[in-house]
């Protein structure tokens, strides 16, 4: 059994190391059974304690995937992910160019943030995937190396298996449209006033109070609802693959073709502006020339093309005209931002067991990405900003490692087993970034300026020692010692974890109790040196000190039990972190490192429960309940208080939460119905909570009839979080709130809508619930099957976020809690009025031949 699995180990195919909390993912059944269409939907709602949260309900843009917490004060980082071994580029927000300047502002455009890209784990195409592993903690993972202290995620892709060669096809459609509601943007009209804006609904009420305008009545217009842009958008693919084999090899050939359509309609705009495309080749085989030696080679090739359309709920829904009167979706929808992706991943790999109990293991891995971004922003006399612009930038990451493995398996006595594997991994990296911008004033592009290239290359060079010893069927010990070295950062780390399971019963299959073990484990990992860090500043003639890397320790305590016969599994897992940090600075014109440290500790529970409420011999029902709960806390730091806007660190409270001022009282004074500024007095900066979320829970119900009829059902919970509803803000800033126009609105909301800076109102509750997932899978008679030349075939109707119950009053709280990232402080998260996450509807036929 050891051997076993080691051997799958050495093969980049990790087993489930019943020593820690690792999960596994069925990714193939989510694809075939239950129109999972991405790596995105295959994570979503599957593991405790991991959540993914989807950036806005734009076609194309990427998701937000984190393990058990914030880590660190200066960057947000992500798990590491393996592909069969091999290191890949796994980037958020992969996307550069920003949006143009809002036409809808008046005197000052407002040019917007730059959105979030597309997830670049999302280029792999989910039918060529088998399983997924997920490795939560450092505990768990330290074996990994830099960047395992966020978690590990081991994808194992489909292979070739013995036998004469079994074609499969599918063909898949589906639908999704908006489903968000909208306010209403109000204004305030001096119809005889002189300056043109007031006769437009500038008149606010704080304007009037300082005799600049006098209303003459209050207009509203709702642009998204009453001009609604939005249509159900089509998405279609295909895919074929072909594998077989025989005793000496097997293969693998598979090719998918994606193109999707956006939300909007083309009686709006036109071409559409959010059309993805994507093209994805895998290839993949291995050779037995020998009994002890096997060489394996997996090839992939991915290109995709992107159109990102503005973010019109933000540009229109919150700055937009209070009046309908010359409204056009024109000027909106001229940005024409694209996307081109040219991406090769492979990996070669080569097994030999020269004796029974010992085998050695190569592997040698790429994966090269080439990346071209553009916004275009063409010219227009009439465009109230007439000046075009140009900002295209163009970004090439290239990954290579490079493994050596050697194990060994000796048997000491029937009831001792022990393997011992020793390797080297050597990883580099390099990036070759620029972007350039130009303007057009009507007679063609000109005035380029570029931004000075980034190219930086790195190095590492890690060793480890993994042992791995079974006692009597009873007790299992594993220790792991891993020491990176990294050339550029002249640093090295050494990372040690330990785990242990001891079975503390078993028993008959029939038992009320079959089996109870309990786990427990400990170990620290930590990323490269200076990671998510744009620039190390040290004033010149000043020696480099010595600073250690930032480190996460991880502890965990764990039960895993079978009841009822086997019927009931549950599983329990207690962690608690520590991540150590140093401090980042940011002086007018550089970035520096402050070396006094500081503490996160992340402390939590997950728990899944899996029930087999009806085994009947025709029909079955499957329950799966998965519990979390995480509390962030900075425990320790030797500085004031840190943060960027309402987001602070502060020592007790979650890193990156909210902290915000509260009216304290306010009063008209005048007796005028209005409230202005100084008629409201505030009081300190509070905590108004944290914007990720504390705890969830995910309910999974599955049913299956007469071997061929498969239904499935999932709810999936999240609470704890507050979201700072940043488009409602904004919108009173900019005098488009009923609160800051009408007078008829409450004081109180009066009060809110004048102030300058957000209060404490603005950070809302935002937990939700949200009907994730509804399957229907049908599998005919191979008798039907024949009828279309086809050996067996399966038809799959899905649902995806079909419903969302929540107290929340923006548009949705999981796209709206993604965020930015602004490089050396937490990620900012904020609800500009993103898209919410749209409803869908997929339908798939695959056949097998």
């Amino acid at each position: 059994m050891v051997l076993s699995l080691l051997s799958r180990w050495l093969l980049g195919q990790s087993a489930p190391d019943s020593t820690t909390a690792q999960s596994t993912i069925d990714a193939a059944t989510l694809v075939a059974e239950r129109g999972a269409r991405s790596l995105t939907d295959i994570f979503t709602s599957q593991v405790p304690g991991l959540l993914v949260v989807p950036a806005s309900g734009v076609n194309g843009m990427g998701s937000r995937i984190r393990l058990r917490g914030v880590l660190s004060l200066v960057a947000d980082r992500a798990p590491v992910v393996l592909v069969d071994g091999m290191r890949i580029d796994a980037a958020e927000d992969a996307f550069s160019p920003g949006p143009p300047p809002n036409p809808y502002v008046f005197g000052n455009p407002y040019p917007g943030p730059v959105p979030p890209g597309p997830l670049r784990l999302d280029d792999l195409n989910p039918d060529d995937i088998e399983s997924i592993d997920v490795l939560p903690g450092a505990a768990a993972a330290a074996i990994y190396g830099p960047g395992a202290q966020a978690g590990v995620i081991l994808i194992h892709s489909k292979r070739g298996r013995p036998g004469p060669p079994r074609w499969e096809g599918y063909v898949q459609g589906g639908v999704s449209s908006e489903a968000g509601h909208w306010p209403a943007n109000f204004g305030g009209v001096d119809s005889t006033n002189l300056n043109p804006r007031f006769q437009h609904g500038g008149c606010t009420l704080w304007v009037e109070t300082r005799g600049l305008c006098r209303q003459d009545f209050v207009q509203q217009f709702n642009p998204l609802e009453q001009r609604n842009p939005f249509r159900t958008a089509l998405r279609r693919q295909y895919g074929i693959s072909v594998s077989g084999g025989s005793a000496r090899g097997d293969y693998r050939l598979a090719g998918t073709f994606a193109g999707d359509a956006g939300p909007y309609s083309s009686g709006v705009t036109s071409p559409d502006p959010n059309y993805y495309r994507r093209l994805n080749g895998r290839a993949s085989g291995r050779f037995r020339p020998l009994s002890t030696v096997e060489l394996g080679v997996n090839v992939g090739r991915v290109s995709s093309d992107l159109r990102l359309p503005p973010d019109i709920g933000q540009q229109v829904g919150v700055f937009g005209p209070s009046d309908s009167a010359g409204f056009d979706w024109g000027p909106i929808f001229r940005l024409h931002t694209t996307q081109a992706v040219e991406r090769w991943l492979g990996a070669v790999e080569a097994r030999w067991s020269p004796v029974s109990w010992i085998a050695v293991r190569g592997l040698a891995g790429w994966d090269a990405l080439d990346q071209h971004d553009a916004a275009l922003r063409p010219y227009s006399p009439t465009d109230p900003s007439p000046t075009g612009s140009l900002v295209e930038g163009k970004r090439a990451t290239r990954h290579r490692s490079l493994t050596l493995a050697a194990s060994a398996t000796p048997v000491f006595s029937a009831t001792v087993h022990s393997a011992t594997t020793i390797g080297v991994e050597h990883l580099r990296d390099a990036l070759n970034q620029r972007s350039s911008a130009s303007r057009d004033t009507g007679t063609g592009f000109a005035d380029l300026s570029s931004v000075a290239p980034l190219w930086e290359q790195r190095h590492s060079l890690g060793y480890y020692v993994d042992e791995r010893l079974e006692l009597g069927g009873r007790l299992v010990l594993r220790g792991v010692v891993r020491h990176d070295t990294f050339k550029e950062e002249n640093r090295g780390a050494t990372y040690p974890s330990f785990t242990a399971t001891w079975v503390a019963h078993t028993a008959a299959d029939s038992a009320r109790l079959s089996r109870l073990a309990v786990r427990a484990a400990w170990g620290s990992a930590g990323p490269r040196p200076f990671e998510g860090m744009p620039l190390v500043f040290v004033p010149i003639g000043t020696a480099v000190p010595h600073i250690d890397p930032e480190r996460t320790t991880s502890t965990e305590l764990g039960v895993d039990a079978a009841l009822l016969g086997g019927r009931v599994s549950a599983q329990v897992t207690y962690y608690t972190m520590r991540s150590h940090v140093f401090r980042v600075t940011t002086p007018p014109f550089s970035y520096e490192i402050d070396y006094n440290s500081g503490t996160i500790r992340n402390r939590g529970i997950e728990a899944t429960l899996t029930g087999k409420v009806l085994t009947a011999p025709r029909a079955g029902w499957d329950v799966t309940l998965s519990l979390w709960g995480n509390q962030n806390r900075l425990v320790k730091i030797d500085w004031s208080p840190i943060g960027f806007g309402q987001q602070r660190a502060v020592l007790g409270y979650p890193v990156g939460g909210y902290w915000a001022s509260s009216i304290r009282s306010f009063a008209d004074v005048n007796r005028d119905g209005i409230i202005a500024p100084y008629e409201v007095a505030l009081g300190p900066a509070v905590w108004a909570g944290t914007p990720y979320p504390t705890q969830g829970a995910m309910l999974t119900s599955e049913w299956s009839l007469v071997g061929s009829l498969r239904a499935s059902l999932t709810l999936d919970y999240r609470a704890g979080q507050r979201l700072f509803n940043a488009a409602a803000f904004d919108r009173c800033l900019s005098g488009t709130c009923q609160a800051a126009v009408d007078p008829r609105t409450p004081l109180a909301e009066q009060a809110r809508a004048v102030l300058s800076g957000p209060t404490a109102d603005y950070f809302e509750d935002a937990d939700y619930l949200k009907l994730r997932e509804i399957s229907l899978s049908y599998s005919p008679p191979p008798k039907l099957a024949a009828a279309l030349r086809a050996r067996s075939a399966t038809i799959t109707l899905a649902g995806r976020d079909l419903a969302t119950w929540t107290g929340y009053s923006g548009g949705d709280p999981e796209s709206g809690s993604y965020g930015i990232i602004v490089t050396g402080r937490p990620r900012l998260i904020a609800d500009d009025g993103s898209l919410p996450v749209p409803h869908s509807w997929t339908l798939r036929l695959q056949l097998a031949y």
